[in-house]
């Protein structure tokens, strides 16, 4: 996978909120058992719940996909056509990323940087590792056709299936954590370390284990194991999830006015000097890399 992509994931991956509020929540979920009709009378909704979909449950971005289906469709029978047609294309998808996942490699896998580390891999956690991450990746980097069966709003709904790949992908590396200390560099290489740092990043429903997680990845990075930028990536992420300043300006969100701004940061005109300790580009540089729309 090229480097610039990468980044992209990984920018995408570090601004991904847990969950929305209670009130937008409750309202979404509301809509999940809706036919035609009623999720029509709810296009009001759109725009303020596309404006914070990033904050959704994968269960409630299927409920979202399914609203800007029936407001972009005119007829109650061109809509269910259509959401047969993606939810076919979703299952057809989830079911390959299962089969993955258990080693079943389909003829249709993208060979990209991720598979090519599989086959490299000579240990079984290593190569389980990067299927896994592969799987997590999956939406950013399906092969065309997937592309031609999905729609922008198949995609929404497909979220639902990657963040239960999210959830068990933790599940697994917990598991994985209690026979190793991590993935570390000098034994499994960066690329192994990163894609364990992918799956550590959406560990948001617990917390404690996160925090947990930064301490002993400060250590193996004191120790050359872990790469310092991932490590500062993580740090800001549990502050925030905590409900405190970030050190180094890598959490943020799209504003109204279009820009991607940073969360509050503890002691700003020091922040570059910090980012540059942990092998970070300045934080002027690294805004420029999102595209809010």
């Amino acid at each position: 996978m090229p480097k610039i992509l990468l980044l992209t994931f990984i920018l995408f991956l570090i601004n991904w909120p847990a969950a929305a509020t209670a009130d937008s929540t409750q309202k979404v979920l509301a809509l999940s058992t809706a036919d035609y009709t009623s999720l029509r009378r709810h296009c009001d909704l759109l725009a303020p719940y596309q404006t914070y979909s990033n904050k959704f449950t994968g269960d409630e971005l299927y409920v979202v996909g399914k609203l800007e289906l029936a407001c972009a469709m005119n007829t109650e029978m061109s809509y269910q056509r259509q959401y047969e047609k993606i939810t076919a294309s979703i299952n057809q998808q989830a079911n390959m990323l299962r089969q993955l996942i258990a080693g079943t490699l389909p003829q249709t896998l993208v060979d990209n940087r991720w598979i090519s580390d599989f086959n490299k891999a000579d240990t079984p956690e290593a190569q389980a590792l990067f299927l896994r991450v592969y799987a997590d990746q999956y939406h950013y980097q399906a092969p065309p056709n997937s592309s031609e069966q999905l729609s922008d709003i198949g995609w929404t709904m497909f979220w639902k299936v990657k963040r239960q790949i999210s959830s068990e992908n933790v599940e697994w590396l917990k598991q994985q954590l209690t026979q190793i200390p991590w993935f570390t560099i000098s034994k499994y290489g960066e690329d192994a370390s990163l894609a364990a740092w992918l799956i550590a990043q959406h560990a948001d429903d617990d917390q404690a284990w996160q925090r947990k997680m930064l301490e002993m990845l400060d250590k193996q990075r004191e120790n050359g194991e872990f790469q310092p930028q991932y490590y500062a990536l993580m740090k800001d992420r549990v502050l925030v999830n905590s409900g405190k300043k970030q050190v180094f300006g890598s959490q943020g969100r799209c504003t109204s006015s279009g820009r991607w701004e940073p969360f509050p940061v503890e002691e700003p005109a020091n922040v570059d000097q910090r980012r540059a300790e942990m092998h970070l580009e300045p934080l002027a540089n690294y805004r420029k890399r999102f595209r809010c729309h």
